[in-house]
């Protein structure tokens, strides 16, 4: 307890002699007590009178004090220290000496933490009292602290150089006192002690405390670069010398994050390959604390990485942020997705763990620019293929790489998979070539944002006429159900507008073109070698409408074009150099020229195609231009009409024609009879610079027996030629459309053409000498159809101021088609009438049709698809007793998702699966039909990795998520040899599924179930919409398919059925042996069909039943060309497993509900009342 004298302790504080005499008289005063005096800082310390006239120098004081008897000298303050030390500490020289002077002291006292007056000086670099004390004769030097610490080594830890060279100098410090103290000023960080101490050749740089630490390590994982520069310019020190832990100063520096210090370190030969005790390489130490900027300089070291992964991620992921070009390539090469062989064919990588596509994922902090080197380093050297493999790499999701990665990335990626950057060429031949133009089809992946672009308001928004603008663009154009409807664009952006802003920003339009077009838009590139004859297409089109004439889509300045056309090769290495420019249009469906070789069309079919063409020429004309150059070839079918294009030959009426042409249609006013050889020459001058520079031009216009074209190169220059041109006049067209007619109502040319449609030479003269008698005796005896034959007859007229005009064309009885709106009601509405009946299962016809009425292809087929489903009804209905419908997913949704999950991250993994799923469907008929090994094709998630089974309300399109602790969902492990069984058996049963899926139900029934936050509706619409979309890239997978494949065709397609049925039978037996069913029920639909629905949702449809119907289809049966176990050898398995097969059964006719059926057999079912709901066997 401290004693309280005011007067006292200001007289001591002060230094005033005569008052502490008078304080003392004045009272009782214990000298010898703890007062309360205030220390330099002004902080409370408690000491006695002698004690706190030591520290503050006051020595008249502390004489006085000294000389009393009753003054205890060697009392010690709250902290266990005596005057004398405190006064070493202070720096209070004179005071020293009193006290080494008086004899009353122990000049090796140990106070606070067994320190000396001498460590205390030492410690605080009093280098006056350290001298004094030295001196005095009992002095012990080397008497450490508790923690064994020298009055030298504290001195070099606290950095006082001075101080430190005054202990140098006593012998009592010699080598085992001195070596520690290099070690303690590395571990405080005391540049300039270490330097001094590593001036002296004494100093054992590799000394080691206790726990093995040396200099080198303490300085390393101080972080002091300058003393590690120090240690390291000794050429004894040992840079890999191991310490704690059996750590080195490299792997200290990793993990305390002192980067200066491991680049130095890595330059004097550091070890990365050292492993501490717990076998942890400095790499993993600094994974382990977190030090990823550090794992990136010790990965650009050259270190061998042990591991791709830490803890549950990939290194790559931990350090992204910090990650450099060559430590990113470093790590993607260690896990590439593909690999090329020494024949250069790339393959895909089965056993990976995906950092290529996690590095390309947005969401992983790489910077983007760093993103966009490494990739521009891996595919710039690659080839089409290499780029492809890549870009289209697949991430544990399915997702694609372009999918989930940056727009920079997803930029530079299609600049190099992309011409442009932005048109993805169909691979294999040309879609057309001449020597003129070349023609390929190809995927635009800009032209959605760029129309939009085009049509949004200043805000960067569409309106709803914006909206409709782009569809225009785009080709859009309603149909006739459309308009029937009342349907189409502006309805499209009403579904499309989610707030009712009346407004869509571009994400919101990007994505309605991503679920309309797929993202990007199939279209036609017509590449072509002259530039007037390109300006000549982009003008012409200037007016005209796109109903007629195939329009231009939104493209790249031809300036781009003109940049990357000179790397362009198409298939076969053909070089696009020569043709620069470059038209972009929608692409068709196909030509005039294929449909009449390859759809062989009726007559019907012929006048229809021919009334847009001859209404196209009307537009023309109307518009003053004449195409020049109509024939089968460039007329295009798109959106199920017809529309002319190429229009580089166009030439507005009145100009001279004949620039360009197809000599073969040709009239015979543009052809010359070559009166001599001055005529020859004449020619041949004209195209002289032509011959050398284009042969194959050269080669089309030069004479042949003694006919040319009347064409020119150049038309200010035709004046030297020996004719004149031909002025543009819509007889030209008229007379082409006529060879065309011709052509499809006879089936052959009217004059013998090359591949280019020019004339031969067997065909010129014929070409240039028509008369009408001549072309009347062809259509004689050519032409069958009458009124057909009378157009051609006015079209093919030699003379052009006779010919026919396109009015008169259209107005021609050939084209007027008489239609009885009555009587064509009437049969439309008895159509109407049998299509209904047919679909709703053969009811009974009420009223008889008293006319005949020519039952279609289509009509046919609706009874069979009806019948089948019928058959397919009252098989389920007798013989399934157990669900059939399902879906696979890789995670078991009845255990609550983790709290740091994120909703809308759970959910897209869902969505994405069901991506995934329909593909393993693809992937697996593909090896059914290749007949090779479905392993590979059944995997869908990696190795070990379970999936989970859960039942589907096949009315609702949901799947059932029952209480935790049911049966359900069944997990099913991929690794066994059931898993290959089983899913081969439900293969079509899973892709039903998965069909049957309701998108946004099933999204909002998901977060439901995982009692997870809700989301934003516009996010879940997405997700949703993911699924359905899905769903579309899902075709029709029946047992016929496995029918086909497996090889012995007496095996009839109920069989394989019945086989996978068994197998799910097994399947349900072994894990759901009560039947539980996730508590689904089953009941019928009103054509007999099963259906696994709730008890409630039987309830409402036993009011009314809906009409379904299924159909089959059938896949060729191929030979088995690998080994490994097939699809069609585990049917055959499962086969064997039960009798031998039967022979196919006979067909029986059965009534069920008044509606005639077949069963197997030869017998009829008998109807029997069937029980609803759980009331079945």
């Amino acid at each position: 307890m401290a004693q309280v004298n005011d007067a006292l302790v200001k007289a001591i504080t002060e230094g005033d002699t005569l008052q502490v005499l008078l304080t003392e008289l004045s009272g009782e005063c214990n000298m010898n007590g703890l007062y309360v005096f205030q220390d330099k800082r002004k902080r409370d310390w408690k000491a006695t009178p002698l004690i706190a006239a030591s520290a503050l120098g006051h020595t008249e004081l502390v004489q006085g004090f000294l000389d009393r008897a009753d003054i205890d000298v060697n009392g010690v303050d709250e902290n266990e220290n005596t005057a004398f030390i405190v006064a070493a500490e202070q720096g209070q020289l004179a005071v020293v000496r009193q006290f080494v002077a008086s004899g009353k002291i122990d000049v090796n006292f140990r106070g606070e933490y067994k320190e000396t007056a001498l460590y205390k000086a030492a410690e605080k670099g009093q280098v006056a009292v350290v001298r004094e004390l030295l001196q005095v004769p009992t002095i012990d030097v080397n008497l450490p602290s508790d923690g064994d610490v020298t009055p030298f080594v504290v001195a070099c830890e606290s950095g006082h150089v001075n101080t430190m060279k005054l202990f140098l100098d006593r012998p009592e410090v010699d080598d085992k006192i001195r070596h520690p103290a290099l070690l303690a000023a590395c571990q405080s960080g005391k540049t300039k002690v270490v330097a001094a101490l590593l001036e002296r050749d004494d100093m054992d740089v590799n000394f080691k405390d206790k726990y093995g630490d040396t200099p080198l390590i303490a300085a390393a994982e101080d972080g002091n670069i300058e003393n590690v520069a120090l240690l390291l310019a000794n050429p004894a020190t040992q840079v890999n010398a191991q310490g704690a832990r059996q750590q080195t100063a490299l792997a200290k520096a990793a993990q305390y994050d002192n980067l200066d210090v491991i680049r130095m370190l890595l330059e004097h030969g550091a070890d990365t390959s050292i492993l501490d005790k717990n076998g942890n390489s400095c790499l993993e130490l600094a994974l382990q604390d977190e030090q990823y900027q550090v794992a990136v300089v010790l990965v650009a070291s050259g270190m061998t990485v042990r591991n791709i992964h830490f803890k549950d991620k990939l290194i790559l992921e931990w350090v992204a942020p910090f990650l450099t070009h060559d430590v990113a390539l470093r790590l993607l090469q260690l896990d590439f997705p593909v690999e090329k062989s020494e024949s250069g064919v790339v393959s895909a990588r089965d056993n990976h763990s995906f950092s290529w596509t996690t590095f390309l994922d947005s969401h992983v902090p790489v910077d983007p620019a760093v993103r966009v080197s490494v990739v521009s380093t891996m595919l710039r050297a690659g080839d089409d293929e290499w780029i492809r493999e890549l870009a289209t790499a697949k991430d544990q999701h399915g997702r694609e790489a372009l999918q989930t990665t940056d727009a920079a990335t997803r930029d530079f990626l299609n600049g190099l998979r992309f011409f442009c950057g932005r048109y993805e060429i169909f691979d294999g031949p040309a879609i057309h070539v001449s020597s003129t133009a070349v023609v390929v089809h190809a995927y635009d992946h800009g032209v959605f944002q760029q129309v939009f672009d085009m049509h949004a308001n200043a805000d960067g928004e569409l309106d709803k006429a914006g909206f409709i603008a782009c569809g225009r663009v785009l080709g859009q154009q309603p149909s006739a159900a459309d308009i029937k409807k009342q349907v189409g664009s502006a309805h499209e952006f009403d579904l499309w507008d989610k707030d009712q802003s009346g407004h869509l920003s571009a994400t919101e339009y990007l994505r309605y073109c991503d679920q309309t077009f797929g993202g990007k838009l199939k279209v036609a590139m017509k590449f072509m070698r002259n530039a007037d004859e390109h300006a000549r297409e982009v003008e012409t089109r200037n007016g005209l409408d796109i109903q007629f004439v195939l329009g231009l889509l939104p493209a790249l300045p031809q300036p781009m074009f003109d940049a990357n056309v000179g790397t362009l090769h198409l298939h076969g290495g053909v070089a696009m150099k020569q043709y620069p420019n470059v038209l972009v249009m929608p692409a068709a469906d196909r030509s005039l020229e294929d449909i009449f070789l390859k759809e062989r069309p009726n007559d019907n079919q012929i006048r229809s195609m021919l009334h847009e063409v001859a209404a196209a020429l009307q537009h023309l004309h109307d518009h003053g231009v004449v195409h020049g150059d109509l024939k089968k070839l460039n007329i295009l079918r798109v959106n199920h009409h017809m529309r002319v294009i190429d229009m580089d030959a166009a030439t507005p009426i009145g100009n001279p024609i004949g620039a360009k042409f197809s000599s073969g249609s040709l009239p015979p006013e543009m052809f010359y009879r070559l009166q001599g050889d001055r005529d020859a020459a004449a020619i041949a001058a004209h195209w002289n610079d032509q011959v050398d520079a284009n042969p194959e031009l050269w080669a089309k216009v030069q004479p042949r027996h003694h006919y040319c074209v009347k064409t020119f190169h150049d038309v200010s220059a035709s004046t030297t030629l020996p004719f004149k041109p031909v002025l543009a006049s819509p007889a030209i067209d008229v007379w082409a459309f006529g060879v065309v007619m011709y052509q499809m109502y006879s089936g052959v040319e009217l004059v013998p053409t090359d591949i280019n449609q020019d004339v031969d030479e067997s065909g010129i003269v014929r070409a240039a000498t028509w008369t009408d008698a001549d072309v009347a005796k062809r259509l004689n005896n050519k032409v069958s159809n009458a009124l057909a034959r009378d157009l051609i007859a006015k079209l093919l007229v030699v003379d052009p101021d006779d010919r026919i005009s396109v009015a008169g064309i259209l107005a021609h009885p050939y084209f007027e088609v008489k239609y009885d709106d009555a009587s064509g009601q009437l049969l439309l509405d008895k159509l109407d009438a049998l299509h209904v009946q047919v679909a709703s299962g053969f009811q009974t016809v009420a009223t008889r049709l008293d006319e005949v009425v020519f039952v279609t292809r289509e009509t046919l087929k609706a009874v069979g698809d009806a019948k089948t489903d019928l058959m397919r009804g009252i098989f389920e209905a007798t013989e399934v007793a157990f669900p059939t419908s399902f879906v696979v997913l890789p995670m078991d949704l009845t255990t609550p998702p983790l709290v740091d999950d994120d909703a809308e991250d759970v959910l897209r993994d869902v969505t994405s699966f069901v991506q995934k799923g329909i593909d393993m469907g693809h992937n697996f008929m593909h090896a059914v039909k290749q007949n090779k090994a479905i392993g590979r094709a059944l995997r869908l998630v990696g190795p070990g990795e379970p999936l989970f089974l859960y039942l589907l309300d096949e009315v609702l399109g949901l799947p059932v998520v029952p209480p935790p602790g049911s049966v359900y969902p069944i997990r099913i492990e991929t690794k066994s040899d059931e898993y290959t069984q089983f899913m081969s058996a439900a293969m079509p049963y899973l892709q039903t599924g998965f069909r049957l899926l309701q998108g946004v139900s099933t999204i909002a029934g998901l977060l439901s179930c995982l009692g997870l936050p809700s989301l934003d509706p516009r996010v879940i619409d997405d997700l949703g919409d993911q699924i359905d979309n899905a769903k579309k890239t899902s075709s029709v997978f029946d047992f016929d398919v496995l029918q086909r494949a497996v090889e012995d065709e007496g095996v009839p397609v109920q069989h394989i059925r019945g086989a996978a049925l068994r197998e799910l039978e097994r399947f349900f037996k072994k894990y759901d042996h009560d039947k539980d069913y996730a508590g689904l029920c089953r009941t019928y639909a009103s054509n007999g069909q099963a259906l696994w629905t709730t008890p409630l949702t039987v309830a409402t449809m036993e009011q009314s039943r809906p009409t379904s119907t299924a159909g089959l289809q059938q896949a060729k049966p191929i030979a088995n060309t690998t080994g490994g176990k097939t699809a069609q050898q585990i049917y055959i398995d499962l086969l064997a497993q039960n009798e031998m097969m039967p022979e196919p059964p006979s067909l029986a006719t059965v009534v069920v509900g008044g509606v005639p059926s077949m069963l197997p057999g030869g017998k009829a079912r008998p109807d029997v009342d069937r029980p609803t709901c759980c009331g079945m066997m």
